[in-house]
């Protein structure tokens, strides 16, 4: 979290901005913030690592970027990172043997909401969303189920993410009342397969 920032722009927009994930540095009254990474240590922030990293692989890709985001949203949402250790050796084992507490088992969120998450966290990262594309198309599709209709940006869920078909994904969007995640399930058409998978 200490990696997000919220700027505005001219217009006073809001713009949310990633920046150096897992290398920022920053000074807070002339002490540098403990969670982010120092100098000298291993690149990244150890909590946020993805389990190729905690394993040292040389591969690493841009699915360890959505392990990383998805710890980032389990954590603003619970308070809490979904792995933990006593220690850097003991939480990189956590991060590489142990489940993650659902958010219901934290008293938050919804099973909707922690299907998104737990695909961005399997340890199998052939298993995690294909691109960061999907899976906010996933997160938009989420909120606007619960009645939410424009990002913090102020840009429309439905036309900047659930209609752009950037990556064959298109969200079928219904104007109907947003209906209880508890209840049935959401479907994703994939124009490039012309199948429909069900979100939650």
């Amino acid at each position: 979290p200490e990696n997000l920032f919220i700027s505005k722009d001219a217009q006073g927009r809001v713009q949310p901005k990633l920046l150096d994930f897992g290398i920022a540095k920053l000074e807070q009254q002339g002490e540098p913030r403990q969670r982010l990474t120092m100098d000298g240590t291993v690149l990244g922030s150890p909590g946020y690592f993805s389990p190729e990293q905690a394993r040292g692989q040389a591969d690493i890709d841009s699915r360890t970027d959505i392990w990383s985001i998805c710890v980032v949203l389990y954590e603003l949402v619970t308070g809490e990172l979904p792995f933990s250790g006593a220690n850097y050796n003991a939480l990189l084992m956590s991060i590489l043997k142990d489940k993650p507490a659902s958010l219901m088992a934290q008293g938050v969120g919804d099973e909707a909401l922690w299907k998104i998450l737990k695909q961005g966290l399997h340890k199998e990262r052939k298993q995690r969303w294909a691109s960061m594309w999907e899976l906010g198309q996933a997160l938009a599709y989420w909120l606007y189920q619960h009645g939410v209709r424009t990002d913090v940006s102020s840009r429309s869920l439905k036309e900047a993410w659930l209609e752009a078909e950037v990556t064959g994904v298109r969200m079928q969007v219904h104007s109907v009342a947003p209906r209880d995640a508890s209840r049935g399930s959401n479907t994703i058409t994939r124009g490039d397969h012309n199948t429909a998978d069900t979100m939650a």
